[in-house]
C-alpha cells in the first residue's frame, strides 16, 4: 500500500510539474484556501530526506489533485487526458488515502533519523543510540490505539474529499500448489490496514536493527571506547579487536603507554570521540613535530578510525550533485573543470570561507600578460 502510494505520488507530481497548464489549474483552485498551497513537492527515489515533504504536499491538496484530474480528463483528449483519468481512478480509492497517511507516520520518523545520520560529525556510539530511539518509537506506534487515531484521521479526509470509504478486495483462491485457501484472511478493512500498517512497522525495526548491529559497527565503537576511556583517564588496555583489525599497522606496547598519556595531552571534559579527535588536531597545530613523535600511535589510530564511514551519505550526496552539475547544458566539460566544480559543490561550507579577493589579486599577479590585461 505505502509503494502504491509513493508511486502514485511520483506519477502526479511529474505529470503536473510537466504541463504548466496543469500547474496553474491546480494553482488556480486551491487559489484563497487555508486546506492546500497548490503547489507539489517532487519526490525523490533516492534521497529519503525528500519523501515525507512530497506526500505532505500531495495530502494537503488531495481535492484540488481530484479536482484537477478530474477537469483535464474531461476537457482535454489524448494521452495527457487519460493518464488523468488513470490517477483520478487510483485516488477515488481509500487505499491511497490511507497509505499516503501510513506513508506520511512512518517516513516522517525515518526522514528525521536521515538526516541526523547525514551529520558530518556522527559517530557509530550516537549513531546507534538514535537507532534505538527510533526503534523504540516504532515499537510504540505498534498498538491498536495508535493504529486507530491514523485510521480514523483517514476516514474523516475521506469523508471531506469525497472517496469511497473502505472495502475489502475481492477475495481470490490460492491455486492449491501454494497452499489453497483465500488470499486474505481478514474479516474487515480495518483488519486488513492494522495488519499492513503493523507489517511495514515490523519491517522497518528489523532492517535498522540488522544494518546497525552489525559486526563491523561493534568493531569501530570499540575503537571509539577506547579513545573515550583514555581521555576520560580510566584504565584502557588495548582490545582484542584492535590487535586483530591493527596489530600490523600499530606498536601495541607504545599505543597503551600513550593511551595513558591522553588526558594529559588533550585535557579532561572531552565526552565523545568527536571531541577527542579535534583536540587531537589541535595539539597536532601546536605541538609540532615533538607531539607527532610522543602520541604517534594514537595519531594512527585516530586515522585508521576515521576512514571508517559511519555512513555512506557523503558518497551519495556527490552523486546528487554530479547530476545537477553534469547537466545537459554542460555535456561538453572536461574531467578537469568537472572535479573543480565537484570539489566546490560538497565542499561549500570551505569554499564560502574562501577570500576571494585574494584569489583573484593571485590570478591577476601569475603572469605579465594577466597584469597587463586586469592591471596591477
Amino acid at each position: 500500500m505505502i509503494r502504491n502510494a509513493l508511486d502514485i505520488t511520483n506519477e502526479l507530481t511529474s505529470f503536473v510539474r510537466n504541463s504548466p497548464k496543469t500547474a496553474a489549474l491546480l494553482r488556480r483552485l486551491a487559489l484563497g484556501t487555508e486546506s492546500g498551497t497548490g503547489s507539489l513537492r517532487p519526490l525523490c527515489p533516492t534521497r529519503w530526506t525528500c519523501r515525507t515533504a512530497s506526500l505532505r504536499s500531495v495530502l494537503e491538496n488531495y481535492e484540488f489533485i481530484m479536482h484537477t484530474l478530474e477537469e483535464v480528463s474531461t476537457e482535454s483528449s489524448g494521452e495527457h487526458a487519460r493518464r488523468a483519468g488513470g490517477m483520478l481512478a487510483l485516488m477515488g480509492q481509500f487505499d491511497t488515502l490511507m497509505g499516503l497517511r501510513m506513508a506520511i507516520e512512518v517516513f516522517s520518523i525515518a526522514e528525521d533519523l536521515s538526516r541526523g545520520l547525514q551529520s558530518a560529525t556522527a559517530t557509530v556510539g550516537d549513531t546507534q543510540k538514535a537507532v534505538t530511539r527510533v526503534c523504540e518509537r516504532f515499537d510504540s506506534m505498534r498498538t491498536t490505539v495508535s493504529f486507530d487515531k491514523t485510521y480514523k484521521k483517514t476516514e474523516r479526509d475521506a469523508e471531506e474529499v469525497g472517496v469511497d470509504g473502505p472495502q475489502l478486495p475481492r477475495k481470490r483462491k490460492v491455486p492449491m500448489k501454494l497452499g489453497g485457501g483465500d488470499q486474505h484472511p481478514d474479516a474487515t478493512a480495518k483488519e486488513m490496514y492494522r495488519r499492513q500498517f503493523f507489517e511495514v512497522l515490523d519491517l522497518l525495526t528489523n532492517q535498522l536493527k540488522e544494518r546497525f548491529t552489525q559486526p563491523t559497527f561493534e568493531k569501530a565503537r570499540e575503537v571509539e571506547r577506547v579513545l573515550e576511556d583514555a581521555s576520560a583517564g580510566r584504565d584502557v588496555s588495548v582490545p582484542a579487536v584492535v590487535r586483530e583489525l591493527y596489530g600490523d599497522d600499530l606498536d601495541l606496547a607504545r599505543l597503551e603507554v600513550q593511551l595513558k598519556m591522553l588526558p594529559d595531552v588533550v585535557g579532561g571534559g572531552r565526552n565523545s570521540v568527536h571531541e577527542v579527535l579535534q583536540a587531537l588536531v589541535d595539539s597536532k597545530q601546536t605541538g609540532g613535530a615533538v607531539f607527532q613523535r610522543m602520541m604517534s600511535e594514537v595519531l594512527t589510530l585516530a586515522k585508521l578510525y576515521l576512514t571508517v564511514p559511519v555512513t555512506t551519505a557523503t558518497a551519495e550526496r556527490c552523486f546528487s550533485s554530479l547530476r545537477r552539475i553534469k547537466s545537459y547544458i554542460r555535456s561538453t566539460m572536461g574531467q578537469g573543470r568537472l572535479n573543480a566544480a565537484m570539489l566546490c559543490a560538497t565542499h561549500r561550507q570551505r569554499v564560502d570561507e574562501l577570500n576571494v579577493d585574494l584569489i583573484a589579486t593571485e590570478f591577476f599577479g601569475a603572469n605579465d600578460r594577466r597584469r597587463s590585461f586586469f592591471g596591477r
